[in-house]
């Protein structure tokens, strides 16, 4: 009896179970319905599938290729901008940008990614700077015949034209065509005559960029000799300008490694070093040893001597001191010359230290005076005097 009202009892509770099933199941299924429909919507509508440089990729619908860049899916690098010459890179990343590719074409920056497309990115490619075309004046070269300070010009000579092209980033010049060329001026040296007005210009404290080029260039047209008195740390480090003074035939003179303004408050090891290391550093950037050696400011020590005697070296002070460093007016530095000037002197001005400017200018108004006064120009070591001031 108890049995048989037990299985009654499971047997309703089981009919009361049922509907509760038949709902979850149905709900269960609702679900993955929705789930199924929303893959489906995210598969199709929602992203795309694709491959990039071989690798496949998810991303939402509608992204560009600027997306992909934006959001480093892809990390090329744009190209340079590189000179004409030797394609030397000018400005990094200043060239095409990245790019990528997609059956042959190129796929355009706004353009949306479609799915299942195969893309292929590729690093931008470089630009070459523009160039200009330009006219260059060749200089005249200038050929000797003979020895000794007493110059004469035999031929004249004449610069030459050259038409150039010129990198407009660089400035290097990329091809050049010779549509004049320079005629040689061709000088006579002789010894001097008993009696010759003789003058030596000398220059301190270069090399100096552009300056000292400048006050080369002008020596060079008027055939002219001087003495380059250079600092050592200067002639290392525009080691190329020393080279073309002395090439030039310029004599070269120490002016000390550093340029100390008062060598006696040095110590007699600081005052070797200083003479000593501007000899190496101004022999080996220039190609010639220095002759004779100029303290700075003119500022001598009993220390100084033994050294210039164990290098062979004389020492140096002027006659006229031009003042040209404290940067005077140009007509004011050609009258210091011109008014004070007498046979043998020396003559003190600079070609380093700073702004030169006013020096460049007066240089040439110097020489066509000096030559209109009857002096010839001569090196120190020409000069049958060389003045020291002690002190």
């Amino acid at each position: 009896m108890r049995r048989d009202r037990l299985e009654d009892v499971i047997e309703e509770n089981a009919k009361q179970a049922r509907p509760w099933l038949t709902w979850a199941l149905g709900g269960a299924g609702v679900g993955l319905t929705v789930a199924l429909i929303g893959l489906l919507l995210y598969l199709t509508v929602l992203t795309v599938g694709l491959s990039i440089d071989g690798r496949s990729v998810r991303l939402r619908s509608g992204w560009t290729v600027r997306d992909l860049f934006a959001n480093g899916m892809v990390t090329r690098r744009p190209g340079d901008l590189v000179s004409a010459k030797k394609h030397q890179v000018l400005k990094r990343g200043q060239g095409n940008p990245a790019y990528l590719m997609s059956q042959g074409h190129v796929i355009a920056a706004g353009d949306r990614l479609q799915n299942s497309e195969q893309i292929t990115s590729y690093n931008g490619t470089d630009i070459v700077e523009h160039t200009h075309a330009a006219t260059e004046t060749i200089e005249m070269p200038i050929h000797y015949d003979g020895t000794g300070p007493k110059e004469t010009v035999v031929t004249s000579g004449s610069p030459g034209v050259s038409e150039v092209t010129v990198g407009d980033v660089s400035g290097q010049v990329v091809t050049e065509r010779v549509l004049v060329p320079a005629i040689a001026r061709v000088v006579r040296r002789e010894p001097l005559s008993n009696g010759a007005k003789t003058v030596a210009l000398t220059f301190d404290d270069g090399p100096w960029p552009g300056s000292t080029l400048a006050i080369l260039k002008i020596l060079q047209q008027n055939g002219i000799r001087a003495t380059f008195f250079e600092i050592g740390e200067q002639a290392r480090q525009w080691a190329s300008l020393s080279r073309q003074v002395a090439d030039a035939g310029m004599e070269m003179g120490n002016h000390s490694e550093t340029h100390p303004l008062n060598l006696g408050r040095l110590s007699a090891k600081s005052v070797s070093n200083e003479i000593t290391y501007a000899q190496y550093n101004i022999r080996k950037a220039s190609g010639k040893s220095p002759l004779f050696f100029r303290p700075p400011g003119g500022n001598t020590t009993g220390a100084m001597y033994p050294v210039l005697a164990k290098l062979k070296l004389g020492w140096v002070q002027w006659d006229i001191d031009t003042e040209d460093w404290t940067r005077p007016p140009t007509a004011k530095i050609v009258s210091k010359v011109l008014n004070n000037v007498h046979p043998g002197y020396v003559v003190l001005m600079h070609d380093g230290g700073g702004d030169r400017s006013h020096t460049v200018q007066a240089l040439p108004a110097i020489i066509q005076g000096l030559r209109a006064k009857g002096y010839v120009f001569v090196t120190i070591s020409e000069l049958s005097r060389v003045p020291h001031r002690m002190g």
